[in-house]
């Protein structure tokens, strides 16, 4: 075999390897790829699932609580930091509450599903405060009924 022969067969051989090489790239870029959006569907699937108030309702929910994070950022930019990060996390939520109800409702269940999974003594001990301060409103109100009705009288 003369030069141009082994040059021949030197070039064939980094060209099959090189498009090895490629294969191979090509083949897991696509497998990152299937596994990225089988992620991205369970993703928005989640959401969807999630989502139950009115369509429309979402962005402006959103922007809603986007909006209260905001202020609540600028309402508590002197205090200490625990305000500073809670205040606004917080005014989120409740902005959120009030826009999508239903879909925070769902979203709650789902965190207290989770909760009572994962950490069940301390879900069943939220339960207990939780009805105890059910249970404490609920005498607030009787004791202030019957006070309108002795003042009233």
């Amino acid at each position: 075999m003369g030069v141009s022969g082994k040059l021949t067969s030197m070039i064939h051989d980094g060209r099959v390897s090189l498009l090895g090489l490629f294969k191979s790239t090509e083949t897991k870029v696509d497998e990152l790829s299937k596994q990225y959006t089988r992620e991205e569907q369970a993703v928005a699937q989640r959401v969807k699932s999630a989502y139950r108030d009115p369509p429309g309702t979402l962005v402006p929910g959103v922007s809603y609580a986007v909006l209260a994070m905001m202020a609540g950022s600028i309402v508590t930019k002197r205090y200490s930091w625990p305000l500073r990060v809670f205040v606004p996390f917080g005014a989120g939520l409740v902005a959120l509450d009030y826009s999508l109800p239903l879909t925070m409702g769902a979203l709650r269940d789902r965190v207290y599903n989770w909760e009572q999974a994962s950490f069940p003594v301390l879900t069943k001990k939220q339960d207990e405060i939780a009805m105890e301060l059910r249970e404490g409103w609920k005498d607030c109100k009787d004791f202030w009924g019957k006070i309108q009705e002795k003042i009233g009288k």
